[in-house]
């Protein structure tokens, strides 16, 4: 049975005890609902664990083929750079050959940005960020935050 039903069975004999008066046979109900629960809470909350791991594990990986990607970039990067200088020691802007050929062109101009020196005239985004710690602060000492309030939750915690 899931979980849920099992905890609606629960919430519906608490709710039904008023109409049955044997305390014994509402304790054995009570009793065999909750232990099914419990088990079954406890095999979801492995099933967590194990989720977990296999999360943790994904992300390593990730992590692993990201730096080789990485590395391989910078590694293409460099070779590129290097046939390029080669090319122009040369002065060769292009070679053929039967598969691809190479060629060395303009790119167009790129705007280098100095931002200690840029005047405030070229800036066209400014992005808003609030202090949460601020705002925090505040309400925790009692000073109304229009737009803010504080919020507390409950959160699951399999150990």
């Amino acid at each position: 049975m899931e979980l849920y039903k099992i905890a609606n069975n629960y919430y519906k004999v608490l709710n039904d005890m008023g109409d049955i008066f044997d305390i014994e046979c509402i304790q054995n109900t009570l009793d065999g609902i909750e232990e099914e629960f419990s088990s079954k809470a406890l095999n979801v909350a492995a099933y967590v664990k194990r989720q977990e791991k296999q999360i943790n594990a994904m992300a390593e990986y990730e992590k692993e083929v990201s730096k080789r990607r990485k590395t391989l970039q910078n590694k293409n990067e460099n070779l590129k750079k290097y046939i390029q200088e080669n090319m122009e020691k040369c002065n060769k802007n292009k070679i053929d050959g039967i598969e691809f050929s190479i060629s060395i062109r303009k790119c167009p101009p790129s705007v280098i940005i100095d931002e200690q020196l840029i005047s405030d005239d070229y800036i066209s985004k400014i992005v808003k960020h609030f202090d949460k710690n601020k705002i925090k602060e505040s309400l925790v000492s009692g000073i109304d935050v229009i737009g803010a309030k504080l919020e507390v939750k409950n959160s699951l915690t399999i150990k």
